[in-house]
């Protein structure tokens, strides 16, 4: 019980902001894009797992909830299946927020939120819902979270091919949305999936980069060769070694100087805090990084 008390004490902060990120997703899948109706649409095509789940439901026609968790459990396997253990229940937790607050906002108790949402045009509805999902995605995986679900495929895209995980899922996105004219959805519903598609990832960026997009850390620690190994395996972030010496000890000195997206912030202090507490940190934040494992020159 001490664990967990001291767990939750270091991690409530985090632990709020996968709550709110994943409500935010699932209300916005459910509200805006699974359940809404008006004039001729039946749910509004959208990127990730509501979308995939729209697009199934019009081929086999299925219950779109269950769908929905069945391919967001699927995904969560292939997840832990490729990108190691670690991952998996990193992501479990959020899994399961998604999954909960879905089946959560079937219950009558919302059906009055539905048909509020119902009267909206279907581009104000998938406006709002691509604001909703691309504010949820940003803020957890500013923690260094993920929601699981089709966050997934460009992770794995990303671990082993080194593509950029923007692109990945800006493409997969659109590519869902565009699959929906093969289940033979209206282009006008298309176009309407797109702007959702858009408007997504605009504030994924904004949410999850808002400000600067990279930190330069320069780290002192006697536990040195410990932070930076981890930094070279965990974050799979090049350093560079300075040697120093202290001004008021006159005691030599190892200055680890990495450049790390900030996304990977809250790795990045953890590994220090594990290794060392009395460690003494600067950040600095960047514009531009460019070279291996950043920006390419163009």
């Amino acid at each position: 019980m001490k664990k967990i008390g001291r767990f939750l004490k270091q991690n409530y902060k985090n632990i709020f902001i996968l709550i709110l990120g994943n409500f935010l997703v699932a209300s916005a899948s459910s509200f805006c894009f699974l359940n809404y109706q008006h004039g001729g649409f039946s749910g509004l095509l959208s990127g990730g797992v509501s979308g995939f789940t729209l697009i199934l439901n019009e081929i086999f026609n299925g219950n779109l909830e269950v769908v929905a968790i069945i391919v967001s459990w699927i995904l969560f396997i292939i997840g832990t299946i490729f990108l190691g253990l670690q991952f998996g229940l990193k992501t479990l937790f959020g899994t399961i927020l998604f999954t909960g607050f879905l089946s959560l906002f079937t219950l009558p108790v919302f059906t009055n939120i539905q048909n509020e949402v119902n009267t909206l045009d279907p581009i104000l509805a998938s406006i709002l819902g691509g604001m909703a999902v691309g504010t949820g995605c940003g803020i957890i995986y500013r923690i260094g979270g993920s929601t699981g679900g089709f966050d997934i495929p460009p992770l794995i895209l990303n671990k082993y091919f080194k593509f950029k995980l923007s692109r990945c899922f800006f493409v997969q996105d659109g590519l869902l949305v565009l699959l929906a004219l093969i289940a033979k959805f209206s282009l006008n519903h298309v176009l309407v999936g797109l702007i959702s598609v858009f408007v997504c990832s605009w504030f994924v960026e904004i949410t999850q980069v808002s400000g600067q997009k990279c930190y330069i850390a320069e780290i002192i620690s006697d536990q040195y060769e410990a932070i930076n190994q981890a930094i070279l395996e965990k974050l799979d972030r090049g350093t560079t070694l300075f040697f120093a010496k202290g001004g008021y000890t006159q005691q030599d000195k190892v200055v680890i100087k990495v450049v790390i997206p900030k996304k990977q912030y809250h790795d990045l202090m953890q590994i220090v805090i594990n290794a060392d507490k009395n460690a003494f940190m600067s950040l600095q934040t960047t514009s531009d990084i460019f070279g291996f494992g950043f920006k390419r020159y163009e």
